[in-house]
């Protein structure tokens, strides 16, 4: 079998990248230029729901794992809490696997009565919970692309996100990208604490989730 510098280098094959930010990686890394960009649409439909319905609280998707630093989400959401003086719950929708980052998760969750443990989500329930809440945070720096943070994006829910990577392309919105922790704290009290703010974002991001849309 070819390898991966053959493949992508044989001008006869067309590579496609699933963010600006891989076909950039893949130029630097590889010494090829102009990489293709086709962002993976969200299949998963949200019908809208008005944003006073929706509860001000901060959503996290995605498995229980060590590379999506839920420590980091724990740890931010607690210190805006601390800052803001209010009582914000964060709901974590992920599945717990059978390992000791996971198991050290858990036990610390479950000390934490704001945070709220909803296990794998599918279907229903998942639209159900990305229905339910304004905001979302996500840790994880130098993904990819980012499909829960792309499903955020078009159930209108705010997210922030760090500033490297496929997610803050996703994003593409200054005020919710962040460059470390505190300034993660920092954005994230920034939106909440606006609601002036919020209403500007949201406009912004009703035209990014067009562009992960089905059609």
């Amino acid at each position: 079998p070819r390898s991966a510098e053959e493949l992508i280098k044989d001008k006869k094959q067309i590579i496609f990248a699933n963010s600006q930010w891989v076909s950039n990686a893949i130029s630097e890394y590889y010494g090829v230029d102009n990489i293709p960009v086709i962002y993976p649409p969200v299949l998963l439909e949200v019908p809208e729901v008005p944003w006073k319905q929706r509860q001000n609280a901060c959503l996290c998707l995605g498995r229980i794992d060590a590379e999506k630093k839920v420590e980091e989400i724990i740890s931010v959401m607690s210190r805006v809490r601390e800052k803001t003086g209010q009582d914000i719950h964060l709901h974590l929708a992920g599945a717990f696997g059978d390992t000791p980052y996971a198991n050290m998760i858990y036990a610390q969750c479950i000390k934490l009565p704001w945070i709220h443990l909803h296990g794998l989500v599918y279907g229903d329930t998942k639209i159900k919970l990305l229905q339910s809440f304004k905001f979302a945070l996500h840790m994880r720096e130098d993904e990819e692309f980012g499909i829960s943070v792309a499903e955020y994006v078009k159930a209108g829910i705010i997210p922030i996100v760090p500033d490297k990577g496929g997610a803050a392309e996703i994003v593409n919105i200054p005020e919710l990208c962040f460059s470390s922790t505190n300034d993660a704290v920092d954005k994230f009290i920034s939106v909440f604490s606006n609601e002036e703010l919020q209403e500007t974002i949201r406009e912004k991001i009703h035209q990014r989730k067009i562009d992960f849309s089905c059609d």
